[in-house]
């Protein structure tokens, strides 16, 4: 559009009438392509205000779904921790439960071992004692003396 202001040769009867129906008919074709833009200018504005309300519910649906997701997420994490505690707490006392029963088991197996130990020591020396007395026995274990053989060599040969 031009920002000029258009002048018209005078004619008898005023202006004239070519010049300023070519100018009124470039003027209604620009008013009509201005109404065309402005139609589709409003157009797009208005799928341009839906797809940023869709846009906008979109985000406010998806900051909602997150907030739930992380909430969520807290929760379950909160849960897990408490789980955890637990087990470790249980595992705890398993393993108390457990090292408890095998100090009483290893302290029994010491005393078995002590009595055994003690009895093995009094057999030991009672053992000792009777070989003591057996070998004063053997020593004390006279043989008799044997009969001189050659009287039997001699007798066997008168027989033969």
């Amino acid at each position: 559009m031009t920002s000029h202001k258009q002048k018209f040769r005078l004619m008898k009867n005023g202006y004239d009438r070519f010049a300023v129906d070519d100018r009124v008919d470039y003027l209604e074709k620009q008013v009509a392509d201005l109404k065309r833009k402005l139609e589709l200018y409003s157009q797009k504005l208005e799928q341009s205000t839906l797809l940023l309300d869709e846009l906008r519910t979109r985000y406010v649906n998806l900051n909602n779904d997150y907030e739930n997701n992380r909430k969520s997420a807290d929760i379950i994490s909160r849960a897990a921790i408490q789980e955890a505690n637990s087990i470790i707490k249980t595992a705890q006392e398993n393993a108390d439960i457990i090292i408890k029963e095998a100090l009483s088991i290893s302290r029994l197996i010491l005393t078995d071992l002590s009595r055994l130990s003690t009895s093995a020591e009094g057999m030991k020396t009672d053992l000792h004692e009777k070989l003591d007395i057996m070998y004063k026995n053997i020593e004390d274990f006279k043989l008799p003396d044997l009969p001189d053989l050659r009287w039997l060599d001699e007798a066997e040969k008168r027989m033969h």
